[in-house]
C-alpha cells in the first residue's frame, strides 16, 4: 500500500523512517491541538495536588507499570496527593495508591485537564510505543499543565527536559520528577507555560493544518 500511493502522511519521524522504506513522498504532520477546547487552570495552589493520567482503558497497563513510583508517592504525600485516571472503566490493579477516576467523553477530557497539576505518559520502549504521536503529552502541554514522560518516540520531540516537561525512566526518576513537582508550585507554572507556548508555535491546529495542505497541493 505504501508503495502504491502517491504520498504518505505520517504522525511522527519513526513512522516516517519506516515509510520512506517503500515511498520516498512522505511527511510527518504531528497531531494538531485545539488550543480552543483546552485552556490553562488559574495559578494558584491547592491543598491537594492531582497528578492526571487521560487515555484508553489498554493503555492504564503503562500506568500500572509505574505503581511502585506512585505508591512511594501516596506514601509520602498521603492524602494531599491523588492519582486521577480519565479513562473508560476497566478493572485497574493500583492497590497502595490514592486514585480516583473520572469517565471519559469529550466534553469531560477538558473538564479533566483543567483539574490536574500534572499529568503523566509512561510508556515502555518499544515499537508499538514508538509509534505513538504523544497526543497525550501535548493536550497536558495544550491546558498548561506540567508533564512527567517516559523519554520514548515522539515524547523525545515534544518535552525539552526541564524545560516543558521532564522525563522518566526508572522508578526512583518517576518517584523523584514527581515529588520535584509536586514540591514546587512556581516550577509547575514556569513549566506549564513554557509548555503551552511550545504547542501555540508548532502543534496548534490551522498551523499543522497548513504543512497538511502543502504537502497535498506538492502533489498534484
Amino acid at each position: 500500500m505504501l508503495d502504491a500511493s502517491d504520498g504518505i502522511v505520517v504522525g511522527n519521524q519513526y513512522l516516517a523512517e519506516y515509510a520512506q522504506r517503500f515511498n520516498r513522498a512522505v511527511c510527518v504532520v504531528p497531531t494538531p491541538i485545539d488550543l480552543d477546547r483546552f485552556k490553562p487552570r488559574p495559578t494558584c495552589p491547592a491543598a491537594q495536588v492531582v497528578i492526571g493520567w487521560l487515555g484508553t482503558p489498554d493503555g492504564t497497563a503503562f500506568v500500572e507499570n509505574i505503581s511502585d513510583s506512585l505508591r512511594q508517592i501516596s506514601k509520602k504525600y498521603g492524602n494531599s496527593v491523588i492519582i486521577r485516571l480519565c479513562t473508560a472503566p476497566r478493572d485497574i490493579r493500583l492497590e497502595g495508591i490514592h486514585w480516583d477516576f473520572l469517565p471519559w467523553s469529550l466534553e469531560m477530557e477538558a473538564i479533566f485537564l483543567s483539574g490536574i497539576d500534572i499529568g503523566i505518559m509512561p510508556l515502555t520502549d518499544d515499537g508499538w510505543s514508538k509509534g505513538k504521536c504523544a497526543y497525550k503529552a501535548l493536550r497536558y502541554m495544550a491546558a498548561g499543565v506540567p508533564s512527567v514522560v517516559s523519554p520514548v518516540g515522539m515524547n523525545k520531540e515534544v518535552i525539552r527536559e526541564g524545560e516543558t516537561g521532564f522525563f522518566a525512566s526508572t522508578t526512583i526518576e518517576w518517584f523523584e520528577k514527581l515529588s520535584y513537582l509536586i514540591d514546587n508550585f512556581q516550577k509547575r507554572v514556569q513549566v506549564g507555560q513554557a509548555a503551552r507556548k511550545e504547542v501555540i508555535s508548532r502543534y496548534d491546529r490551522p498551523r499543522v493544518f497548513r504543512k497538511l495542505m502543502r504537502f497535498i497541493l506538492s502533489l498534484v
